[in-house]
């Protein structure tokens, strides 16, 4: 049990948060040598091993890649792949995405042209930007 000794007790906004941080407090089992100490859940011994962790990268992403298909491209740097899979997973942060993800915009509109809502498709066809870039790359 954690004792509190308070200069001046919280309340508001304050109180709110300390009611929160004391439920994050009481799902930790604590010893009572006076030894706390981080476990790791990951592995049997409970300590951090970056070879473990290598371990379950590389079998989650072997397991994503066998129900998924990837693309690999050994011509194209490798940023150039990441930026496609994220197109292509509607993983960009374009204006529609940051508000659904609960990020506060001012707007939604397209920050290039200010035109039309900041989706993918119109961040990569269709504004006057890129409309622009498309036409340089196509000549």
């Amino acid at each position: 049990m954690l004792s509190w000794n308070w200069f001046r007790h919280p309340s508001g906004r304050s109180l709110e948060e300390l009611n929160c941080i004391k439920d994050e407090i009481a799902a930790y089992e604590f010893s009572h040598n006076g030894k706390d100490e981080w476990k790791w859940s990951l592995h049997g011994s409970g300590h951090f091993h970056t070879s473990v962790l290598t371990e379950l990268i590389t079998m989650r992403l072997s397991s994503e890649a066998a129900t998924t298909s990837t693309l690999r491209n050994n011509f194209l740097p490798q940023k150039v792949e990441i930026f496609v899979w994220q197109v292509l997973k509607n993983r960009l942060s374009v204006r529609t995405e940051l508000e659904k993800r609960g990020i506060d915009l001012d707007s939604t509109r397209c920050p290039i042209c200010e035109n039309h809502i900041g989706t993918l498709d119109h961040t990569l066809l269709h504004c006057s930007f890129a409309l622009e870039i498309w036409g340089r790359v196509h000549c």
